[in-house]
């Protein structure tokens, strides 16, 4: 295979098409809520997020997803200076912009590259290694439950899909009428 440059769905057609076949070790920064069925790791997979008080307090980061990844048998850690996003699903790595929620599938545009370059994918399993120092352990979880706060932003168009797949949302247009009192 060759490296490709995948966007919007096809992003996410990757995803889905390679996370319920391969082992896979997903560093992404955000987890917002539906992101467990957005990216169903299963049982032995390694989840490494920024589930911070901060990203938790912001909604960033949904603690109730992470707890159905642990039901799952997923090795969670935290890291709080995570921005990355990767993805090594058995010998391939999709590297990009997204963080895994409903608001980067549906109205975010996002890109990533996927290569099988076997230097890349042993480097990008390296690095996921240095990133899991901290497992989310069971007391840090219901303290993240108790402070969650749902996010509180609108996609950058306004609107909740974007219409055409490989298109950014149309812009919407707000007329400004300004009156001037003329003595």
């Amino acid at each position: 295979m060759a490296t490709r440059f995948i966007f919007n769905n096809a992003l996410w057609d990757e995803l889905a098409a390679r996370v319920p076949r391969h082992h896979v070790r997903a560093a992404v920064a955000y987890l917002g809520t539906g992101a467990s069925r957005l990216l169903p790791l299963k049982k032995g997979d390694q989840l490494v997020i920024d589930m911070s008080l901060r990203a938790v307090r912001s909604g960033v980061t949904d603690p109730r997803e992470v707890r159905t990844f642990l039901r799952r048998g997923v090795e969670v850690f935290s890291r709080a200076t995570l921005h990355t996003k990767f993805f090594v699903l058995g010998n391939t790595v999709i590297a990009g912009s997204s963080n895994i929620s409903r608001h980067a599938k549906d109205v975010l545009d996002e890109a990533a590259v996927l290569t099988d370059d076997g230097a890349t994918v042993r480097r990008a399993i390296s690095i996921f290694e240095e990133l899991c120092t901290e497992p989310v352990r069971k007391e840090y979880l219901a303290k993240c439950l108790k402070e969650y706060r749902p996010p509180k932003f609108l996609g950058t168009s306004g609107s909740t899909r974007r219409h055409d797949p490989g298109r950014r949302a149309p812009r919407r247009r707000i007329s400004k009428c300004f009156s001037i009192n003329r003595r």
